[in-house]
């Protein structure tokens, strides 16, 4: 797995959680 790819994943996972709470 590339770095751009988990930086990626883990910005997903962040505005997901964001998304979910507000």
């Amino acid at each position: 797995i590339s770095q751009a790819c988990l930086d990626r994943f883990e910005q997903n996972q962040m505005d997901f959680k964001r998304r979910f709470v507000t």
